[in-house]
């Protein structure tokens, strides 16, 4: 079947301040006038990439006028670019002037993931009048804390970003001693040899609210007030799952959710393998399928209301399959596993467990600073190898255990001044292979009396298999997906080894029972079209 023609039509979008940013209209007839709803993708990178011109193409075969956008100071586009800093205003402008051109019908709707998600929930947070849903892919709130916002590691790994966005165009990463880079304490002169980026680097790390506050939602409460479908994968940032939690937790309307197996760029193009792991045919979802299918929905107003009831689809690892709930996480049972005798966790010696952080010797779970491998769920035989982690293990399992919502581990601890507390989640098969679940830490201020740290490991739908066994890793560190404690006093002269006294371990997990499966030809939801 011959594929209809789609013409590109290059033009320019004026901001208030008069700059003008550089855009592409696709759509079947370049003269065409009957008004057509709008589908907006906004980027910091290169609008000729194949993912938005492919996703615009598709979107203009079916009826709609796909504009895809390059944002101030980017490429082709007028202006200075400065992270984040101009997005909101920015936004709300591109979105009103699309709204009264001649080919709009005065519906907008935006499409995109990482940055191109984050520049969506910018634009609506100024409620611009003619956006009327978004699709928002693996973004977040906090770029400094887009691996958890309950702690402040600084994230180095977001140096390698700015170092590429430090040219009007993209600029290799892999010119660069990454590893050396991020060794240079105090972090923030990490960027001192990398030309143009180290001034705002410093600027990021030396300015605390600028870390800890998004420049738009500057609060605990994310209110979206326009249907938004929200994509992650398990294998990626969990930053949208935090954005969606949030934006349920504050009574947000019309808000859907979907995670597959997948790591940052499997969310706009899934694939069957992920990081190596097979996850069957059913992690493969026709994206522009959902597209198309949420679309006709919020702008046309003949989507099939299927998959209300259940707004979110999950994807179950280790059962490689579908699961849909009312809302994620869902409420589920909560099952308790503590170190100890007859609590279902051991080690490998008596408690009180000794655990060091020694700043010359980070754990380095995975030595990457790539997108798709910072979540990677490879194995974590790094871990058991490394002579300052603790691994607590459970018994095996004799029959299928579905740990669907929050896990939360509390450690009782004795330490003494900032500590960092990271925690891993693996699976363990009948061959001793631990395969990662999920990760997080927290960075904690100790007083050298016994207290408990609470890491939140976040929502996770995983499957322990009979024969498994589940397992925690506890370290003192995370490199370099965060920035390591006592770098700067090593590099003095002055650091030494630091040991806190484990004296109990205790982890929470949701459990679900009877999880309500959802048939492929269903997946996300039932928004395929027929």
């Amino acid at each position: 079947m011959t594929q209809k023609k789609v013409f590109r039509v290059p033009f320019r979008i004026p901001m208030r301040d008069g700059v003008t940013l550089a855009a592409d209209r696709y759509t079947l007839d370049p003269s065409r006038t009957t008004p057509q709803p709008v589908v907006l993708q906004r980027t910091c990178y290169d609008r000729n990439w194949p993912s938005y011109v492919d996703a615009a193409t598709a979107l203009a075969r079916e009826g709609y006028a796909a504009v895809v956008v390059e944002t101030r100071g980017r490429n082709d586009s007028e202006g200075e670019w400065r992270a984040h800093a101009s997005e909101a205003v920015d936004g709300y402008d591109t979105i009103e002037w699309l709204a009264a051109q001649p080919f709009s019908d005065g519906r907008v709707g935006t499409l995109g993931g990482s940055y191109s998600g984050w520049v969506q929930l910018a634009a609506e947070s100024t409620r611009p009048p003619s956006l009327a849903t978004m699709i928002v892919t693996s973004s977040h709130l906090q770029l400094m804390q887009a691996y958890g916002r309950d702690r402040d590691f600084r994230m180095p790994r977001a140096l390698t970003w700015l170092h590429q966005m430090s040219h009007r165009n993209m600029r290799p990463i892999d010119d660069v001693d990454w590893e050396e880079v991020l060794r240079r304490q105090p972090l923030e002169a990490a960027g001192d040899d990398l030309g143009e980026v180290a001034a705002l680097w410093r600027e990021w790390m030396g300015d605390p609210a600028l870390r800890a506050s998004d420049p738009v939602h500057t609060g605990a409460e994310v209110r979206i007030d326009v249907p938004t479908l929200h994509i992650s994968g398990w294998e990626d940032e969990p930053g949208q799952t935090d954005v969606y939690t949030r934006a349920v937790a504050s009574g947000s309307p019309g808000q859907y959710l979907l995670v597959g197996p997948w790591d940052h760029p499997g969310t706009r193009n899934p694939q069957r393998v992920t990081r190596g792991r097979d996850h069957g045919d059913e992690a493969v979802v026709d994206m522009h399928a959902v597209y198309l299918a949420w679309f006709d929905r919020w702008l046309r107003g003949d989507g099939e209301a299927v998959g209300d009831d259940h707004r979110a689809a999950v994807f179950i690892g280790g059962r490689s399959q579908w699961a849909a709930y009312p809302q994620w996480p869902a409420a589920g049972e909560i099952v308790e596993l503590r170190l100890g005798e007859d609590g279902g966790l051991s080690a490998e010696r008596d408690l009180p467990l000794e655990l060091v952080h020694d700043p010359a010797d980070p754990v380095a779970a995975h030595r990457t600073l790539e997108y798709s491998d910072i979540a990677a769920a490879n194995s974590l035989l790094a871990l058991d190898r490394h002579p300052h982690v603790l691994a607590l293990t459970g018994d095996v399992q004799e029959e299928p255990l579905l740990v669907s919502g929050v896990v939360e581990v509390e450690i009782e601890a004795e330490a003494d001044g900032t500590r960092d507390w990271c925690v891993w989640l693996a699976d363990v098969d009948e061959a001793g292979i631990p395969v990662r679940v999920s990760a997080n830490g927290s960075r904690i201020v100790h007083d050298g009396a016994r207290s408990t740290a609470t890491v939140a490991l976040g929502p996770v739908a995983h499957e322990f298999a009979p024969g498994h066994r589940l397992r925690l890793y506890l370290g003192g560190s995370n490199f370099p997906i965060w920035d390591v404690l006592g770098w700067h006093d090593r590099e003095s002269g002055s650091a030494a080894p630091s040991a806190a006294l484990v004296h109990g371990v205790t982890a929470r997990l949701a459990i679900d029972r009877a999880p309500l499966r959802v048939r492929p030809d269903q997946a996300p939801l039932g928004w395929t079209r027929s």
